[in-house]
């Protein structure tokens, strides 16, 4: 696991962190997008409704949830107390004596489930109080980049177990849900190329842009999938000046702002339109470039900053927050938007947001390309959204590691069983009912007592839009388009202690100057200075580290 981070993940992690570690996408009707292509027919059906993904990361389609069958057997509980830390965007629920999910999830794991479900506005607080007392919970949520760098020096500091000789190998073995989980999840939640803990497994396609289609249209821009970024400059540019809304007023613009660091003033376009490495560039004599070192990162500012001066950018943009932007993009003020790419479908989606304000309201995703036509990049997520390790308090206690992971087995169960029914929606009847087609829909009752009881069992994401399976389908093929194009940030499972100490206030730095310079106040020139004052405030020791560590590892 990397200290390194990309605002664009930070961001998605921090407010939308429940959904990337999400089994399943409940989507209300069907979405319209210009270059809708994928229908059921024209993709075979195999292993009991399912549609396999046939890209390594991109998750498969269920098109019928399929009888529920038992993935364990007997309990994973020897019959005693299990404490547990979780992170929690969830409302607080009742306590075990007043929640019937809760009891019966104790049945089932045969243990007493002691959880503190900590809210992520705390959850760095709360784990330097861990740290600090020296009691650790059983099975303790590793995620740093929810505000608990902390956990880096305890990782470190060997705070906890190391667990590769059970989950490689014959040792992984054992448990059969875990050892499904996909080889990148285990591959890039290492840290320092040791296991010591379980991931929650996602998909690794990244964001991808989204844009007004029906807007472009109107401003005479053919909708498409992959276009240059020059033709997203156009469509930034004519969203602001050519009336996309037809109410003859001043009232759209091309973009919103949210994110952070060096990718402060993009929404996914300039960075993967100039193919900008992720985070760092591994050169081939085993060195680290970074980022915003590189050409290609000074053409993706010099693509921004004509951007702004052409007044492609909301005018309220700079101080836009994640909530802001995305509501403004709902309302209709702006044509482009970026985040995860599964929450523009569903029932609460962006997209069906969208067509309550304006029912004609279209979207399009778009895979950006260099101005000369060939595809631009993407940047492939870690495929894994923390991880649960157990502490090192507990080596030597063999049957007690092997009866925690037992339970981490149990909550690893795959989409479609028994215990992944239980686990999302409770007991039936109480917590989740069933429509016609005999979907699971969650009741009140149920959202309120499962909370994050069970939030770090992690499954392997699958696709299931119930109320109209198909959607799936364009789920799954601009995951498909993200991923053809995806790279890695080759600093992912390095360690840099430099970059654990001054990662904020660097991406601070970043974030501020790369606002001052998009929006004229400095000029483009100034971004050398920029840099070299970035290097002499910690980011060249950084590279130093992860050199250093790459080294170590044995090179990538």
């Amino acid at each position: 696991m990397s200290t390194g981070h990309s605002p664009r993940l930070t961001r998605r992690a921090a407010l939308a962190g429940a959904a990337a570690a999400t089994t399943a996408l409940v989507a209300a009707p069907r979405i319209t997008f210009a270059q809708d292509t994928a229908t059921p027919a024209a993709m075979p059906v195999t292993d009991n409704g399912f549609v396999r993904s046939t890209v390594d990361g991109v998750p498969d389609v269920c098109l019928q949830l399929p009888q529920p069958y038992a993935a364990t057997s007997g309990v994973p509980g020897n019959g005693g107390t299990v404490r547990a830390f979780t992170i929690s965007y969830a409302t607080p629920g009742p306590g075990r004596d007043d929640n019937p999910y809760w009891q019966e999830l104790e049945r089932r794991l045969g243990v007493t489930w002691e959880i503190d479900m900590t809210p992520q506005p705390a959850y760095g607080e709360k784990s330097s109080a861990y740290f600090a007392g020296g009691d650790l919970p059983d099975l303790f949520y590793l995620n740093p980049n929810q505000g608990a760098p902390q956990q880096w020096q305890g990782l470190n500091q060997g705070a906890f177990l190391d667990l590769t000789d059970y989950l490689t190998g014959e040792g992984l073995a054992q448990f059969p849900n875990l050892a499904a989980f996909p080889e990148f999840a285990w591959r890039n939640s290492r840290f320092q190329g040791r296991q010591y803990g379980i991931p929650l497994p996602g998909g690794i396609a990244s964001d991808l842009p989204f844009y007004r289609s029906d807007w472009a249209t109107t401003i005479g821009v053919t909708p498409s999938r992959t276009l240059t970024v020059d033709q997203i400059g156009q469509l930034l540019t004519g969203f602001s000046t050519g009336d996309p809304n037809g109410n003859g007023n001043p009232d759209t613009w091309g973009a919103g702002r949210f994110n952070s660091g060096w990718t402060t003033w993009d929404n996914g376009y300039a960075v993967f339109g100039h193919g900008v490495p992720f985070d760092w560039r591994l050169e081939a004599d085993g060195t680290m470039t970074a980022m915003a070192e590189t050409g290609e990162y000074r053409q993706a500012l010099e693509f921004l900053t004509n951007a702004y001066a052409a007044g492609a950018y909301h005018p309220d943009a700079a101080t836009m927050t994640y909530a802001a932007a995305l509501d403004t993009f709902v309302a209709g003020g702006t044509g482009f938007h970026s985040e995860s790419f599964g929450s523009f479908f569903g029932a609460t989606g962006v997209g069906t947001r969208i067509q309550q304000v304006n029912p004609a309201g279209t979207l399009e995703y778009v895979v950006p390309h260099r101005a000369n036509g060939t595809p631009g990049v993407t940047w492939n997520t870690p495929g894994f959204f923390g991880m649960v390790a157990i502490p090192s308090s507990v080596d030597g206690d063999e049957e007690r590691v092997l009866e925690l992971l037992r339970i981490m087995d149990w909550l690893a169960a795959p989409f479609g069983s028994e215990e992944w029914l239980f686990k999302t929606y409770g007991i039936e009847g109480l917590h989740f009912t069933r429509d016609e087609r005999g979907n699971p829909i969650t009741t009140e009752q149920g959202t309120l007592e499962r909370a994050a009881l069970t939030y770090f069992g992690g499954t392997p994401s699958v696709i299931f839009t119930p109320e109209e399976p198909e959607i799936g389908l364009t789920v799954q093929q601009g995951l498909h388009e993200s991923v053809a194009v995806g790279i890695d940030n080759p600093a992912l499972t390095l360690y840099s202690e430099t970059e654990v100490s001054t990662g904020p206030s660097l991406d601070q730095f970043a974030t501020d100057r790369v606002t001052a310079i998009v929006t004229g106040r400095e000029p483009l020139s100034s971004f050398d200075s920029v840099i070299q004052e970035w290097l002499d405030r910690g980011g060249q020791q950084i590279r130093e580290e992860y050199e250093q560590a790459l080294q170590e590892q044995g090179g990538l």
